[in-house]
């Protein structure tokens, strides 16, 4: 599983956003799950829906309850702002983190070699 961590307000999360997106659709057969989570505020919860529906995000998309703020960043402890993409294997141990700043490159390398593993070795 892939989490994006990104918002309307983070340039370099909207330009890494269209990889993510590109990621899942090449490789959700493979068994990839993406998911993602948005820390914008909910008055801006339009905008991120038109930014979701441009970029065909067809995955799980979520909104931090408590958007931009301080909470939202330990809650999902992020330490070092945003964007931030967490790489999961199959049991739900965290393999790899990457934070700004990372190549989109970088994540795509990572999530292929993890989905390469045996099932068994995850």
């Amino acid at each position: 599983m892939l989490v994006d961590y990104w918002a309307t307000w983070c340039e370099p999360c909207k330009e890494l956003f269209p990889h993510t997106v590109a990621l899942h659709h090449e490789l959700a057969g493979q068994d990839l799950a993406v998911v993602s989570v948005s820390l914008d505020d909910a008055d801006d919860e339009p905008e991120v829906l038109k930014f979701l529906a441009a970029q065909e995000a067809t995955f799980e998309n979520l909104r931090a309850e408590t958007g931009a703020s301080q909470q939202s960043a330990m809650g999902f402890e992020i330490d070092n702002g945003i964007p931030l993409m967490r790489l999961y294997d199959r049991t739900g141990k965290l393999r790899r983190t990457f934070a700004a700043p990372f190549k989109a490159a970088d994540v795509e390398r990572a999530v292929r070699q993890l989905l390469a593993e045996p099932a068994s070795a995850a």
